[in-house]
């Protein structure tokens, strides 16, 4: 995850990690000793339906903190992004479920759907057998750490 997510933690964030512990974590997940989920591989988006039941969408916290950008603007923003042809596929999907979707949160952009965009036809790194929307998190702007927290429970 990256953009608004920020960033995942990583085995090499634990600096108190010794090389010899980084060597057993790599073996053991070689070995499938150590049960895990796979990390979803796509483009990460925050999203929310606004007071006309429409998405607005950011890719970083500016935009997130500005209330996003309407599905008309990120259209034309990805047209010359390097991952454009599968966000717009995501953002295409998330608009044409919105259409049915019942808001129950804050229309503001006080409250985001934490949303990775899984493209079989445009993989980034693992080749999926279908386009996905993988829902993650119910999330809301922590001004204080500067990030999106959790405020599903």
């Amino acid at each position: 995850m990256g953009g608004a997510a920020k960033q995942m933690m990583h085995p090499y964030d634990d600096l108190s990690m010794t090389f010899g512990q980084m060597t057993e974590l790599i073996m053991n997940i070689s070995l499938g000793k150590i049960k895990a989920i796979e990390k979803v591989d796509g483009l990460n988006i925050h999203w929310y339906l606004n007071e006309r039941n429409e998405p607005v969408f950011a890719r970083n916290i500016s935009e997130v903190k500005s209330k996003g950008i309407d599905l008309n603007e990120i259209r034309a923003r990805m047209e010359t992004h390097p991952g454009g042809v599968q966000f717009l596929e995501g953002i295409n999907a998330i608009a044409e479920r919105a259409k049915d979707m019942r808001w129950l949160f804050s229309r503001n952009g006080k409250h985001w759907i934490n949303t990775e965009i899984v493209s079989h036809t445009n993989p980034q790194t693992i080749k999926y057998d279908y386009n996905a929307l993988v829902y993650h998190d119910l999330v809301k702007m922590n001004k204080k750490q500067n990030r999106m927290i959790s405020c599903a429970r």
